[in-house]
């Protein structure tokens, strides 16, 4: 049976995806509908994906100073923004 019941977005990680255009000590800025500031704290966790010879995805552990502009990511956070600062409790490279 098929119920309308809405799901619970509260229990979804929150994130936000964007590409870098720059990188500033802790401070990452990234084109995502308007610049976005992620601030990456020493208890940020860092990860990237890593592709495999049979084309499956897998996460490696990654520094913040590999990041540059170009990359896309996502930066999970938990709290909320203040303005369009986040204070990101991961950041994913995807590419």
């Amino acid at each position: 049976p098929q119920t309308n019941q809405q799901p619970d977005l509260s229990t979804l990680p929150k994130f936000v995806m964007g590409d870098v255009t720059r990188v500033e000590g802790q401070k990452v800025f990234i084109s995502a509908e308007g610049e976005k500031t992620i601030v990456a704290t020493a208890a940020t966790k860092v990860v990237k994906q890593v592709k495999a010879k049979d084309g499956s995805l897998s996460l490696a552990d990654a520094k913040l100073a590999e990041l540059k502009a170009g990359n896309k990511i996502v930066a999970y956070y938990s709290d909320e923004p203040v303005g369009s600062e986040y204070s990101a409790t991961k950041i994913q490279i995807i590419d």
